[in-house]
């Protein structure tokens, strides 16, 4: 039986130009091509660098399971219309709180405003931050 879960989140937001959606294991050679190999994109992270590509499949699996168990809801970030792992955003519910994180490789970061997360509402935005990316 599944243990009941205090919130429902949608398994994929649109906007624009972002497509999140929940982590698949096909997403592990994105995931180390486009930013969990890079030490400059990891430098600041609490996770370390993957070397190898086979490190990002347990991490994947771990994701799955605490999407199951409601411990954590993670979700790919993906250019419209390229189903291509380019960043994951997560969050983590705690009592009456939410940790949220976000990692985007570093090939992405100047593609412009990264200042939106789409909401289950079609066409709307919310802020996450007021940063604007320039190239």
């Amino acid at each position: 039986m599944e243990p009941p879960r205090s919130i429902a989140p949608p398994e994929v937001f649109e906007t624009e130009r972002l497509v999140l959606r929940r982590p698949r294991m096909s997403d592990a050679d994105d995931i180390f091509d486009n930013y969990a190999s890079d030490p400059e994109v990891t430098r600041y992270l609490t996770w370390r660098l993957y070397n190898e590509r086979n490190e990002v499949v347990p991490f994947l699996q771990s994701q799955l399971s605490r999407w199951h168990s409601g411990e954590e809801y993670s979700w790919v970030l993906m250019l419209t219309g390229n189903d291509r792992a380019i960043g994951m955003i997560g969050c983590r519910a705690r009592e009456h709180a939410a940790d949220i994180g976000y990692v985007l490789g570093r090939a992405y970061v100047f593609l412009g405003d990264i200042s939106f997360i789409p909401t289950s509402q079609p066409g709307q935005e919310t802020v996450l931050c007021t940063q604007r990316f320039v190239k």
